[in-house]
């Protein structure tokens, strides 16, 4: 199999901190914008008993993406501190994948993909004693799209996700923890880019978007 990459990345970021005195509010700031760029061109030649078949899958990606974070602490009365913050990202996977065999075109998709994610979160926290508590809470909405010549997806989902965890110090080596927290896992671009790319002469992975 004779195989050929190309692969481009450009990436930026920007921080900005803030603390209005040692014991006081603290904020931090992030903004990134990264664009990865991959032109891959492999020919698969797969030998049987009586003939040579040969086959061609060209793939091209462009990725862009564009998140900023905010992150604020904030000291209150009676011990009490209040950790919060937002972010947003929006990603943007455009890519094509040619595929033929013995010269007749088998697949030529156009696939694009964008997610548009914002979350604001809040964590309040304070000791009692040999106990210390905190509580939290995570909002976050996502807008994802998605299309090839087949396939259409365009999906808004709201999502709550609380979290509470507690320490108790019984003694110098001993403490109990108990925590709780909901999650969400998502599909990486592998997983959902339908391109074909291949691994050897007969195995190649293909998502599904």
């Amino acid at each position: 199999m004779d195989y050929w990459t190309k692969f481009t990345q450009l990436t930026g970021t920007a921080y900005y901190s803030y603390q209005s005195s040692p014991a006081g509010m603290t904020l931090h700031t992030v903004l990134d914008k990264s664009r990865y760029e991959t032109d891959q061109k492999a020919q698969i030649q797969e030998t049987g008993d009586l003939s040579t078949i040969t086959k061609q899958n060209n793939q091209k990606t462009t990725i862009n993406i564009t998140s900023f974070k905010a992150d604020a602490s904030v000291p209150l009365p009676k011990g009490y501190k209040l950790e919060t913050g937002l972010k947003y990202s929006h990603i943007q996977n455009q890519s094509n994948t040619f595929y033929s065999s013995q010269g007749a075109t088998i697949r030529n998709i156009d696939y694009t993909y964008m997610e548009n994610l914002g979350a604001l979160y809040f964590l309040l926290s304070n000791q009692f004693g040999k106990l210390n508590a905190e509580l939290g809470a995570r909002i976050e909405v996502s807008d994802n799209y998605a299309t090839t010549d087949v396939v259409v997806q365009d999906i808004t989902q709201w999502n709550l996700f609380p979290s509470l965890n507690l320490n108790y110090n019984f003694s110098k080596n001993w403490d109990a923890n108990f925590s709780y927290a909901m999650k969400i896992s998502r599909p990486t671009f592998q997983d959902l880019n339908p391109a074909i790319d291949y691994v050897d002469s007969v195995t190649y992975f293909q998502g599904n978007p």
